[in-house]
């Protein structure tokens, strides 16, 4: 095979050599050095796209939080409109109730006292048509 005719080395030497040509004739620490930056800065932008993605996650939990709570607060309110509505409901009756037994009801109570009044004066004309 053709691998067994290469000398030992060989592919690490074509790689030294792609190196240098691409750093620009740079020795191999130079070009370590800076194989290293640009694996840290991969390693950075790596790490920001993973923030991104957990901030990603926890925009998508608070809106789904915010939608929920938005979805609470409309069934709070319609409940608190229908027991407003079903207290001015209840209010109505009672104010008619009231009115209806003030209606029905004021006139015995003023003729009883009427009554009363004039049984009490009664009494009084009689006690004092008898000191005299």
């Amino acid at each position: 095979p053709i691998s067994d005719r290469r000398p030992q080395g060989h592919h690490s030497l074509v790689l030294n050599k792609s190196v240098k040509k691409r750093e620009g004739d740079m020795d191999p620490m130079e070009a370590t050095r800076r194989q290293t930056s640009t694996l840290s800065s991969l390693r950075s932008i790596l790490s920001e796209i993973r923030n991104l993605d957990a901030e990603r996650g926890k925009n998508s939990a608070l809106s789904a939080a915010r939608s929920e709570h938005e979805s609470d607060v409309a069934i709070l309110r319609k409940k608190h409109i229908d027991e407003v509505q079903n207290l001015k409901q209840r209010h109505a009756i009672q104010v008619e109730a009231a009115e209806r037994l003030v209606r029905d009801v004021a006139p015995r109570i003023a003729d009883e006292a009427r009554k009363g009044l004039e049984a009490e004066a009664r009494c009084l004309r009689e006690e004092a048509a008898e000191r005299l």
